[in-house]
């Protein structure tokens, strides 16, 4: 239940985040949706991982906070399960509230497949968007990012294809599909996360992708990527994962 307790203790310091945020920071705002994430970890025997999408939702319904569980089948890069859903429906509700209710909704489900938040091995890289004055030090850019694992190197490639030209599936001609290469660069080998013949309903008017972060441990990866669609004023931001093998037994070091 740590994340019970880290989620009570977010809300109350959270008027006082907001407060120093106001005075400050001048950071941009934005007339759009943009959700943000946070991986849960991986499973005792690393077949699971589980990570929360959550935001506040501007326009339509469902309206206002919601969040939005995962449980990954890390080997096949596919849900284990239904999302767990939680929509406020009132824009007045608190975010921390609704995420608290939800992760007390998928606390079973992490009980039934071993989900421990205790497990989220090492973080490869955190590439956040340069939305404020002060953009951190990374060690990515929105395509590429290299990492070692002891003595081999490997890079992440994401790469963006376009749809079949005139195909009526495509609901706009910026719609991009997702190529998600992982590399070994002493071997040259290429192995395909994710390659995307079409869009699936979720990513219907998706026209930017970029890499987000990456958690590894004992030969799994989950890859956090970041994904544009286009919206009402301006484009909805969105998180999703990718994950698979890496064949090693080694441990992770970072790698510039």
């Amino acid at each position: 239940m740590a994340a019970i307790e880290r989620l009570k203790n977010m809300k109350k310091i959270t008027i006082f985040l907001l407060l120093a945020l106001f005075l400050f920071i001048n950071v941009p705002s934005f007339a759009h949706d943009s959700s943000r994430f946070e991986f849960h970890g991986f499973s005792g025997d690393l077949e699971y991982c589980a990570f929360e999408v959550y935001g506040e939702a501007e326009y339509g319904e469902p309206c206002g906070p919601y969040s939005r569980i995962y449980i990954i089948d890390v080997d096949k890069n596919i849900y284990a399960m239904k999302p767990i859903i939680l929509n406020s429906n009132d824009y007045e509700a608190d975010i921390l509230d609704v995420r608290l209710n939800n992760f007390k909704k998928a606390y079973p489900f992490f009980k039934k497949y071993h989900i421990n938040q205790n497990s989220k091995g090492t973080l490869l890289f955190y590439n956040p968007r340069n939305d404020g004055p002060i953009r951190p030090i990374i060690k990515a850019n929105d395509y590429t990012c290299s990492f070692a694992i002891e003595a081999e190197t490997y890079t992440l490639k994401l790469i963006e294809r376009d749809p079949i030209p005139n195909n009526s599936a495509y609901e706009h001609e910026k719609e991009k599909l997702l190529e998600l290469q992982l590399i070994n660069n002493q071997t040259k080998k290429v192995s395909i996360l994710q390659k995307d013949t079409f869009l699936p309903e979720i990513l219907k008017q998706t026209v930017k992708y970029r890499l987000l972060s990456a958690y590894y441990l004992y030969g799994k990866i989950a890859v956090f990527l970041e994904y544009e669609q286009l919206g009402y004023e301006g484009n909805n931001r969105r998180q999703m994962i990718v994950t698979g093998v890496i064949k090693t037994d080694h441990l992770i070091m970072q790698y510039d």
